[in-house]
């Protein structure tokens, strides 16, 4: 006979899209933090290199022009963590912060 699950245990084996599938641990894993500091070293020399530069048509920006570029780049993600955090807050439980 097959085993009845009460609401709570239904409740459980729902996906939550406030939380993360798995905790993200991506400071332990080593090969992506290989992979991100090859990807930076690249992208910089892109930009600072005299050859790459020439080779791409890239050139350095300067402060302003980079502050501009954070904190516009960054809007998306800061709106999206807020708004996550209040709806969090305004359905009464907190993010799993594993």
């Amino acid at each position: 006979m097959a085993e009845e699950t009460n609401y709570d245990e239904r409740k459980d084996m729902t996906t939550d899209t406030h939380k993360p599938a798995r905790p993200l641990k991506y400071f332990k894993d080593k090969a992506f933090i290989g992979a991100t500091l090859i990807s930076l070293i690249v992208a910089i020399g892109t930009v600072y290199l005299p050859s790459m530069s020439a080779l791409f048509g890239t050139a350095p920006l300067n402060l302003l022009e980079f502050l501009t570029v954070l904190v516009l780049s960054s809007t998306g993600f800061i709106y999206l963590e807020v708004s996550k955090n209040a709806r969090s807050k305004r359905l009464g439980y907190a993010l799993n912060t594993n």
